[in-house]
């Protein structure tokens, strides 16, 4: 997390220069991005892959909820209680006269009859995401279960290429991309990318990762680092 919180820094010194806001347009670069926060862009647009009836049950969940809209991407992960819990990534935007889109975690319960109420919702601040310290076990989570996504790739295209391009050669850790949490333009583009994935050992466990990845202008990328991400922090309390 030194890298990171390095381009974090970086990041806020920029704004004392530039004014960040937001764009109406949505993207995959910082400059088309929802909104800038810390020199990094919050990417507002992303693939969809929750089945109808999780959007169903999502929807139910979050019937009369005002404020802010939000649309489920991926279930990130279950939870078997007397029924089930899901843990939706989500984009959330304001609805203000100039909204503005972050990303979040939000646990919906489904009962043994079907019936779906909203447990949580917890912001992702792309700028301090919350990770597991050095050292601390990765499969502390408590009871739930990490959706795989099996390799199917969510991110735009030229993110995509980037992460594929980064990931040739790395070891350690099998990482699938979920989506891309944001952007930032420097000298080429940093992209923050939310994955599944699990260490190479015997007996591997499926854990939640946020890598970065250094896109440089010549087509080469590279992954710059790699935290787990404190799934935990995310869905309790």
């Amino acid at each position: 997390m030194k890298k990171l919180m390095g381009m974090v820094i970086c990041g806020l010194l920029a704004l004392s220069i530039v004014i960040a806001g937001c764009s109406a347009g949505g993207g995959s670069d910082a400059s088309d991005a929802g909104q800038t926060v810390g020199g990094w862009g919050v990417n507002d647009q992303a693939t969809v892959v929750v089945t109808p009836e999780e959007q169903a049950l999502f929807e139910k969940a979050l019937e009369g909820l005002t404020g802010v809209g939000y649309e489920p991407v991926a279930v990130l992960a279950t939870q078997v209680v007397s029924g089930t819990n899901r843990a939706f990534l989500c984009k959330g935007t304001t609805v203000t006269a100039e909204p503005t889109t972050n990303w979040y975690v939000v646990v919906v319960y489904e009962n043994l009859s079907g019936e779906a109420s909203l447990v949580s919702i917890q912001q992702i601040d792309i700028t301090a995401p919350k990770t597991i310290e050095e050292g601390m076990p990765a499969d502390v989570v408590g009871g739930w279960s990490v959706v795989e996504n099996a390799g199917v790739s969510l991110l735009p295209a030229e993110a995509d290429e980037a992460f594929a391009t980064a990931r040739e050669g790395y070891v350690g850790v099998d990482l699938n991309p979920i989506a891309v949490l944001g952007t930032q333009l420097v000298s080429g583009t940093n992209y923050l990318v939310l994955c599944e994935g699990s260490a190479v050992v015997e007996n591997p466990v499926a854990c939640l990762y946020l890598v970065e990845v250094y896109a440089n202008l010549d087509g080469g990328a590279e992954i710059t680092n790699v935290a787990t991400l404190d799934f935990l922090g995310y869905v309790t309390e």
